[in-house]
C-alpha cells in the first residue's frame, strides 16, 4: 500500500503491538477499533483522512462503532471502505442470518436506502457501493450527480472493476437507463439483465418500493449466504448483480456474473477468483516486496489447493529466499515438490527450520515423509 501511495502518510491501527520498520510514511498505532478515546486521539492527531478502510476484527458491533466514529473524519470526497462484510452473517463473530441488530451490513444497508431516497444522512454522502463482501461509501464532495440527466457521472463508480470481467465500467460497457417498474420485482430485473453485456450498467430512478433494493443489497452475498446458511432463498437477480451503486435518487446496477466463491467454499472456477489469486501471487512475488511468511505460506496453500501442478515453484523459492524456518511450511514444501513442484527449496528450508530448532523438525519431518510415502 505504501509504494501504490508513493506520496501519501499510511497510519494503521491494531489492537496488538507493532514493532514494524516500514518507513517514515507509515506507523501503527496501539487499540480498540470501537474505542472512542482512541479514536478521538487519531483523529485529532493524524486526520482528516481520504481513504479509510476497515479491515479490523470483522465482528459487527466493531464495524459499525467504527464507522458512526470514523465517518465523520473524510475529507470531502473521502472514501470509506468496509471489507469482509460477510461476517455479518457469521454467528461466531456476532452476525446472524436475519441481520439482528448490531449488525454493519443491515446499518449500511439501510443508510444506503436513505440516502438513496433523498433523506438526509449522516456523515453527508456522495453515494454508497456494494460490491461482493465489501460496502464502500464516499463522502459528498459537492452536489450528487442526476442519474437520469447523465448517466456517466457513475462511470467513475463501476471504472477500476472492469479488470475483473470482461468488458465493465473501466472498459466502455454500455451505461443505459430503464423505468423505475424493471426495479418492480426479481423477475422483472432479471429479465432486464438478460442479455446485456457483462459489465454494462443499467441506470434506475429510486423506486418508492426498496424492498428489492433491501435484499439485493444483502445477496450480493449470494455465495456468502449459501455457505454459512444453506437453503436461504436467494433471488434469481443477485446471481447476474456484481454490484450496485446508490445515489441520492437513482441506483447503478452492473451486470455480470456474480460467482465469486465463498471463502467458506472457495474454488478457482471463477475467472475473477483466478484472476485475483494471480495478482495476489504477482504482488507478494515481487522483488520489490517484503512478504510475511505467513503471507507465503498462505500463498502456497493455496496453489496446492487450486493451483495447476508445478504452479507452487515460484513460491517455494521464494520461501527459501527470505529465510523459512517453519516446520510446518515445509511439510507444504515437501508437498508442493511432489506435485511436480521445486525440490531445491526444500533442503532450503528444511536447513533453516533444523538450525532453528532440531528436535520440532525431525519429529515433524519424519511425520511428513511419512505421510507423503
Amino acid at each position: 500500500m505504501a509504494r501504490l501511495f508513493s506520496q501519501g502518510r499510511i497510519v494503521g491501527l491494531d489492537l496488538a503491538p507493532k514493532q514494524l520498520d516500514l518507513g517514515p510514511r507509515v506507523s501503527i498505532r496501539k487499540g480498540a477499533q470501537a474505542d472512542p478515546t482512541v479514536i478521538a486521539a487519531l483523529i485529532a492527531q493524524e486526520g482528516p483522512f481520504d481513504i479509510i478502510i476497515d479491515d479490523g476484527s470483522h465482528r459487527p458491533d466493531d464495524v459499525l462503532a467504527s464507522w458512526r466514529l470514523l465517518g465523520q473524519a473524510l475529507v470531502p470526497g473521502g472514501i470509506y471502505v468496509v471489507e469482509d462484510v460477510q461476517t455479518a452473517f457469521m454467528t461466531a463473530l456476532g452476525g446472524s442470518a436475519d441481520l439482528s441488530a448490531p449488525n454493519h451490513l443491515a446499518a449500511l444497508r439501510d443508510l444506503a436506502l436513505d440516502l438513496g431516497a433523498g433523506r438526509l444522512v449522516e456523515p453527508a454522502l456522495q453515494r454508497i457501493e456494494r460490491h461482493h463482501n465489501l460496502i464502500v461509501l464516499v463522502a459528498a464532495d459537492g452536489p450528487a450527480p442526476d442519474l437520469m440527466q447523465a448517466p456517466d457521472a457513475l462511470r467513475a463508480a463501476a471504472a477500476g472493476q472492469g479488470a475483473l470481467w470482461q468488458g465493465g465500467g473501466g472498459t466502455g460497457a454500455p451505461i443505459v437507463a430503464l423505468p423505475v417498474d424493471r426495479l418492480s420485482s426479481d423477475a422483472a430485473l432479471t429479465q432486464a439483465l438478460q442479455g446485456r453485456a457483462d459489465g454494462e450498467a443499467l441506470v434506475f430512478p429510486w423506486p418508492e418500493d426498496t424492498d428489492l433494493l433491501r435484499r439485493l443489497f444483502v445477496q450480493i452475498d449470494h455465495h456468502e449466504i449459501a455457505a454459512i446458511t444453506p437453503g436461504s432463498p436467494i433471488l434469481a437477480a443477485a446471481a447476474r448483480v456484481l454490484s450496485l451503486v446508490i445515489v441520492p435518487g437513482g441506483v447503478m446496477v452492473v451486470q455480470g456474473p456474480n460467482d465469486f466463491p465463498s471463502i467458506h467454499a472457495y474454488h478457482l472456477r471463477s475467472r475473477r477468483a483466478i484472476l485475483a489469486q494471480h495478482w495476489v501471487q504477482t504482488v507478494l512475488l515481487d522483488p520489490e516486496t517484503q512478504p510475511s511468511q505467513g503471507q507465503l505460506l498462505g500463498l502456497l496453500d493455496r496453489a496446492l489447493l487450486y493451483g495447476r501442478p508445478g504452479s507452487s515453484g515460484p513460491i517455494q523459492r521464494r520461501l527459501a529466499e527470505i529465510g523459512s524456518d517453519d516446520a510446518g511450511g515445509l511439510q507444504l514444501q515437501i508437498l508442493a515438490a511432489g506435485r511436480g513442484g521445486d525440490w531445491g527449496p526444500v533442503a532450503t528450508v528444511a536447513l533453516a527450520c533444523a538450525a532453528r530448532s532440531a528436535d520440532a523438525v525431525m519429529s515433524d519431518g519424519y511425520r511428513l515423509v511419512a505421510a507423503w510415502a
